[in-house]
């Protein structure tokens, strides 16, 4: 499967026979091997969700479908736009990334640009929307290319961690606002829900940093803390 074919899907809800959204991105784990999860965005209430692929009943021919509109989460996560990304190989060559193709179990099995495309095994680190690549398995090592520290460079950084600790020592460190971590690990005692009358949590679920960051955006503290159990 291509990403750039799913980007748009619609998502439609098989229990509640409703659509929830579409597909804005994907979202990988740290190496960029698999697909964790999908950004679904909603134009209605303009929120963004989060839906895990393990959650995805079925890739129809113009849909995709899950079981209910549980299996959706409002998140704040932040997707990687591939359409931004340069991809830099060792063989002196660098193209644009255009496409990520991967398999039923959500592996990436390639990352396609305009005129190569590469493995992830063949990624040697990814910075600052550049996929440092090795396609043919050039033999070296990356820290090799590392700056040589000047001691003037290292004076400073030794004084910058000694201000960080000055700090650190003469502030305390903030909690969440109005003590709010105190009901982290809480359960609600019932469904919790936005001023839009959208569900943003489930009656006895778990009270997470997550919620709390969601519920500021949306000016819901006090209900949330009114339903902390």
């Amino acid at each position: 499967m291509q990403l750039t074919n799913i980007i748009g899907t619609k998502v439609y809800s098989i229990y509640d026979c409703k659509e929830i959204g579409y597909v804005l991105n994907a979202i990988y784990n740290k190496k960029m091997t698999k697909i964790t999860s999908f950004l679904i965005a909603n134009d209605e209430d303009e929120l963004e969700y989060t839906l895990k692929a393990q959650n995805i009943f079925s890739f129809g021919s113009n849909c995709v479908l899950i079981k209910n509109s549980t299996k959706v989460e409002i998140t704040t996560a932040e997707a990687q736009n591939i359409r931004n990304c340069t991809m830099l190989d060792f063989s002196g060559e660098v193209d644009k990334l255009k496409d990520i193709i991967f398999n039923e179990k959500y592996e990436v099995e390639a990352f396609v640009g305009n005129d190569f495309k590469i493995t992830p095994a063949q990624i040697i680190t990814i910075k600052n929307n550049t996929f440092l690549t090795n396609r043919n398995n050039l033999e070296f090592k990356r820290r090799q290319f590392r700056p040589r520290k000047r001691v003037n460079d290292i004076i400073t950084k030794q004084t910058q961690n000694v201000k960080i600790l000055e700090n650190n020592i003469s502030k305390p460190q903030t909690i969440i606002g109005n003590n709010l971590n105190v009901i982290v690990g809480k359960r609600l005692s019932e469904n919790l829900y936005s001023k839009q009358n959208q569900i943003l949590g489930y009656k006895n679920s778990i009270i997470t940093y997550n919620l709390i960051d969601i519920a500021k955006q949306l000016d819901i503290v006090d209900s949330l803390v009114k339903l902390a159990k």
